[in-house]
């Protein structure tokens, strides 16, 4: 697990959250995802940032909407990182399963 994942997972401990996921039968559950990219010049690399995927599936919109606004708080409490961007977008998919996608782009303070 990179730094950066850990600090996820870290924050995101109390709702027992899945660094990627296989198969979960019980709803609510809570997955992330880390990506770095990095930012470059002429001169070489000069930061990470990371896009930081958290989906949270619940039974219905309403179960999804009340543990996202806890996830995204946890999130933003993050001593240790700077959130650049974020975005948020509710759907469903064939099964009913209800979901929460957020997108941050986040670097690590030095």
């Amino acid at each position: 697990m990179s730094g950066l994942e850990l600090i996820i997972s870290n924050a995101l401990a109390a709702f027992n959250a899945f660094n990627t996921v296989a198969e979960v039968e019980a709803t609510p559950y809570v997955v992330f995802q880390v990506r770095e990219s990095p930012r470059k010049t002429r001169d070489g690399i000069y930061k990470y940032e990371c896009n930081v995927t958290v989906v949270v599936v619940g039974k219905d919109f309403d179960e999804c909407d009340t543990l996202n606004d806890h996830v995204v708080a946890a999130i933003n409490e993050i001593v240790d990182i700077n959130i650049i961007s974020f975005d948020s977008q509710r759907t469903t998919d064939e099964n009913n399963a209800y979901m929460q996608y957020n997108e941050f782009v986040i670097s690590i303070k030095k």
